[in-house]
């Protein structure tokens, strides 16, 4: 019907601004990375694609957020300019036209569940590889990475925080070494990138041994270094080892599901410890709930469009700002869970509650709101 074809355009012409618009904005969050890695001396083709890598990191939330403008737009105007009132008196009923726009948001939420598990994590990986590459070309770029320097077992800072540069001062790294429970800490009045060479300039090491166990104290080790190379190889693989980590969140759903089994594999297995078996009970956990986590942001548009357009919809006189506390609190609630979820990934439960419970509770009221409309209460 020329109807559908026409709420289904005004629907996507919106959300197509929206999304444009909120890429553009949520980019600048990235312009750090993206500024240092342009300085690090990539060609320009390069940078094009590094930046461009970002672009599906953002879309699973600019696609829920743009949906609901878009769908609140749309009811609003239809209200405003009568279209609903002459739809509604030559027999078509709220469902039916709403239907185009909620079919619409099925596609999409399925587009952006297909965006969060595969595209999304495809761009991260992408992301850490160029990163890698031209780490190679600058290895003390590695020193400004924020997963190396924010590593539970690895510490790095810096006097100069400049975003491209071939030496770097003041530096002080503490490692930690497990085996004995102690950190080593090691500073530098400077290193510098001399090629094929990492020259370290007045280092000083403080190490520790293993405790004494007659008399409990700490063997400590300080060395005075006025000159120390390594060959850059070397220095960039230890960099990358302490920072190289794969989280759930970077896996595709095949491989995550392959992860999966392969883990209720290993917990089957009879020879592990108490420790370990529950360590890998802890994984699988964490592997569903990453799977709950993709669904529900998939789930998301679908939700907030219906919220939008139901919501939306004015049918009294007298204007009044309820429908849009409705909107407001309701949508702010579902994102704040899908964020606050993931503190809960070691409890599928929990986290199961928070990602999907704010959907049966819009998908509830934005229904019987639409059902009141159609009995013409307000």
């Amino acid at each position: 019907m020329i109807i559908y074809r026409y709420l289904f355009v005004e629907y996507l012409k919106v959300l197509v601004l929206c999304v444009i618009s909120f890429i553009a904005i949520l980019l600048t969050t990235r312009l750090e990375e993206i500024a240092r890695f342009a300085a690090s001396g990539g060609s320009g083709w390069t940078i094009l694609k590094f930046a461009s890598l970002q672009i599906p990191y953002v879309l699973p939330i600019v696609l829920p957020v743009s949906s609901l403008i878009s769908a609140i737009v749309l009811s609003l105007r239809l209200s405003h300019t009568q279209e609903l009132t002459t739809l509604r008196a030559s027999g078509l009923s709220l469902k039916r036209i709403l239907s185009p726009i909620l079919i619409t948001a099925a596609f999409i939420a399925l587009v952006n569940f297909y965006i969060v598990s595969e595209v999304a994590t495809e761009s991260i990986l992408g992301t850490r590889q160029m990163q890698r590459e031209i780490a190679m070309i600058n290895p003390l770029m590695l020193t400004q990475n924020k997963q190396l320097t924010r590593h539970r077992d690895f510490y790095i800072d810096t006097e100069n925080r400049a975003i491209a540069q071939s030496s770097l001062e003041g530096i002080i790294v503490a490692i930690w070494n497990n085996p004995i429970k102690r950190i080593n800490l090691v500073t530098a009045k400077e290193i510098a990138f001399d090629e094929p060479n990492i020259h370290a300039k007045e280092m000083t090491m403080f190490s520790s041994f293993k405790p004494n166990k007659k008399d409990n104290f700490d063997n400590l080790y300080i060395e005075n270094i006025r000159d120390s190379f390594m060959d850059v190889e070397g220095f960039s693989l230890y960099l990358k080892q302490k920072a190289a980590k794969v989280n759930d969140d970077y896996l595709k759903m095949s491989l995550l599901l392959s992860q999966i089994e392969i883990l209720k594999e290993a917990a089957s297995s009879e020879t592990l410890s108490l420790p370990e078996s529950e360590d890998i009970k802890l994984k699988i956990r964490k592997s569903y709930t990453e799977i709950v986590r993709r669904a529900s942001m998939g789930m998301s548009i679908f939700t907030l469009t219906l919220l939008g357009a139901s919501f939306g919809i004015s049918t009294g006189r007298q204007k009044s700002f309820r429908n849009a506390y409705y909107v407001v609190g309701l949508s702010s609630i579902l994102l704040v869970c899908i964020f606050a979820a993931k503190a809960f990934m070691q409890n599928t439960a929990i986290a199961m509650s928070l990602y999907f419970a704010p959907h049966a509770i819009i998908l509830w009221l934005s229904t019987w709101n639409l059902k009141r409309i159609t009995r013409g209460i307000e």
